[in-house]
């Protein structure tokens, strides 16, 4: 009895070790793009198109604690519903998620899609 009741323990453990968050932007429908940098102070609505876009690269990804060194910021973020997306200044592919305390990972191209809308609307990378 006692080893079941051990394995069972060890099972809910490693369980809930296992379970990763993940972001959940699904219900969001608008995002704002805010650039505070190198004299430039850009608050802008992101359009539809770039909306969709951005938020299908983030949406789903999985949020995981680290420390990291590459320099995060909100005066260089996206928010989307109650989530602020920030973005590195020295162009690491991974993004801080200020409300979370995590980040996610981006894949190159998921990485190079995003730089490319968010140049489009005053952002310069590196921002160091």
């Amino acid at each position: 009895m006692k080893k079941i009741f051990l394995l069972i323990l060890c099972m809910i453990i490693c369980i809930s070790f296992c379970a990763c968050s993940v972001v959940d932007i699904s219900e969001s429908n608008h995002g704002e793009l805010y650039f505070v940098h190198g004299g430039k102070n850009i608050k802008e609505e992101l359009s539809e198109e770039d909306f969709d876009t951005i938020a299908e690269i983030l949406n789903k990804k999985i949020l995981y604690r680290e420390t990291l060194y590459c320099g995060f910021s909100k005066d260089i973020s996206v928010v989307i519903g109650d989530r602020t997306f920030c973005f590195s200044h020295d162009a690491c592919a991974v993004v801080y998620v200020l409300e979370e305390d995590k980040y996610i990972n981006l894949s190159d191209e998921e990485y190079e899609t995003l730089t490319k809308i968010l140049t489009l609307y005053g952002f310069s990378f590196p921002c160091i």
